[in-house]
């Protein structure tokens, strides 16, 4: 039996010293699991509308991509997730669960201990070892 394949992005958005994360409803697929802010991109979508799009729903923000990371594969019992995070700015608003139990800021240190999905895992690791990403309004 093929495993459904499912196509995700998710924003990486940072203060300079803290990064954003959500807490999954308990009703849903990895229930009560913390992640970075996005969904599943929609047939025919860019990638990176279908993150704009995504915050818009889920945080009533609009964000800059800011940069495209390198993307995750991640194979779970029923399904395969490729992730493709961004590097994004909020342009406007103020981030508002309208979908997760519970937002915040916190430090990296403070990610690793949370109970991340396993995909959000891997690109905590990934964050740490490329000594984080730039604030905004900081250059590459």
């Amino acid at each position: 039996m093929d495993k459904e394949r499912l196509v995700v992005t998710c924003a990486i958005i940072s203060d300079g010293l803290r990064y954003f994360a959500c807490q999954r409803p308990d009703a849903k697929k990895h229930g009560g699991k913390w992640e970075f802010p996005g969904g599943k991109i929609r047939s025919g979508e860019l990638l990176s509308e279908g993150i704009k799009r995504e915050l818009d729903e889920e945080l009533n923000i609009e964000v800059q991509v800011l940069e495209q990371l390198e993307s995750i594969t991640e194979a779970y019992v029923d399904f395969v997730i490729r992730l493709y995070p961004f590097w994004c700015k909020i342009k406007k608003g103020e981030p508002e669960p309208l979908e997760h139990q519970q937002i915040g800021w916190f430090k990296i240190e403070e990610l690793e201990e949370m109970d991340f999905t396993r995909a959000d895992k891997v690109l905590i690791d990934h964050i740490k070892k490329a000594g984080g990403v730039p604030a905004i309004g900081e250059q590459r």
